[in-house]
């Protein structure tokens, strides 16, 4: 009997060192570098392990010094910060994903769209790649609603963390 439990005790160890989170290809900081400008996605898990992400837009200055341009995560004007921008899941390979644009500057406010986001074969070791892809939410919406996505909408990002 002892020897049961002990073998019963192994393999639910085993099972908890080995297993892993269809999510994790995704977590980390994932950047896109245009001229001076990064492009710059964070992806986390929350407590239930889906995918949840914030993003930025800095301009390097030189000396490794970024200006911030914009942020998902930033003060909402009542002292609170802006929860996630990104919520989804993934099958360990495409994430799909809802996504709101909350650096609109707009009359209508945010902007809400589709986020799909594809893990590339690289031959490169240690070199992770992905598409980027943003797409309006469809819909109704008004005649006079031209709001456009503030973030960019179709790139390669590159895994950095």
């Amino acid at each position: 009997m002892k020897k049961i439990i002990l073998n019963i005790f192994f393999i639910f160890v085993t099972l908890n060192i080995f297993s892993q989170n269809i999510n994790d290809p995704f977590v980390g900081t994932w950047e896109w570098e245009n001229n001076n400008q990064i492009f710059r996605v964070i992806l986390y898990l929350d407590e239930d392990e889906d995918i949840r992400g914030d993003f930025e837009m800095v301009e390097v200055l030189g000396n490794n010094l970024e200006s911030l341009i914009y942020e998902s995560n930033k003060d909402n004007g009542f002292g609170y910060k802006y929860g996630p921008v990104i919520f989804g899941g993934s099958d360990g390979t495409e994430l799909g994903a809802t996504f709101t644009d909350n650096t609109v500057t707009h009359p209508y406010g945010q902007l809400s769209g589709e986020l799909k986001m594809v893990i590339q074969l690289s031959n490169t070791p240690g070199l992770t790649t992905a598409t980027w892809q943003v797409r309006r939410t469809r819909g109704l919406k008004r005649a006079d609603d031209d709001r456009t996505f503030n973030i960019p909408t179709n790139i390669i990002l590159t895994k950095v963390d």
